[in-house]
């Protein structure tokens, strides 16, 4: 058992398809350090005369993790996302670009600990002012959010632990924005943080 800290290339000249299927189960965890970690256990062969059993686990922390993804979406992502744009796999490195940008500009601390579903990343962020000292819940999300994308955050937002929360998204319906009125969620527009990004680019030109 060990974690994997890093991926290096092998060149070979060839190799052979293993000739025995099993399962692997997966959970996540925090660790001692407060980071994220993938644990991946493999399950014995069906063939096994007793019933299946963890017969190899490895974790990966989160680093190893998101350098495993870039692998698999260069090598799988067209494939496995045909009939899509042919770079649809770069979308959530994009996302992220947002998100973190989102996260800077609110004067938010990113603790790293992350999340991502089909259409949408995420991250727990920290006030650090004094007074305050409140966890964000911060998304950045694909496409028009209406009421339901709204409500299903909130939910997050509160599963999370967190006291607030922020969704980014390319614009909103006005049910949505109904919606977020007088509740603890931040309603953010991918073109503000654009914009926001940019006069903060230029006041640190001009200073």
């Amino acid at each position: 058992m060990a974690v994997i800290r890093s991926f290096r290339r092998e060149l070979k000249g060839y190799a052979t398809r293993h000739p025995t299927d099993v399962d692997c189960l997966w959970f996540d965890f925090i660790d001692e350090s407060g980071g994220r970690v993938l644990q991946l256990a493999t399950l014995g062969s069906d063939q096994r005369q007793s019933k299946p059993k963890v017969s190899q686990t490895i974790q990966l922390s989160a680093d190893a993790a998101r350098e495993l993804a870039g692998i698999i979406g260069g090598l799988f992502g067209s494939t496995l996302r045909e009939g899509l744009e042919p770079r649809a796999h770069d979308e959530p490195r994009a996302r992220d670009d947002v998100l973190q940008r989102a996260v800077a500009l609110a004067q938010l601390r990113d603790t790293g600990l992350r999340a991502a579903g089909v259409d949408w990343v995420q991250t727990l962020a920290e006030d650090d002012r004094p007074l305050l000292r409140e966890v964000w819940l911060v998304r950045h999300a694909r496409g028009t959010i209406g009421s339901e994308e709204v409500r299903s955050f909130e939910a997050a937002v509160e599963g999370s632990g967190a006291q607030r929360g922020m969704l980014v998204a390319a614009a909103f319906s006005p049910e949505a924005e109904e919606r977020a009125v007088g509740r603890d969620v931040w309603l953010v527009a991918e073109d503000d943080v654009t914009r926001a990004d940019a006069r903060s680019l230029d006041d640190e030109g001009a200073s």
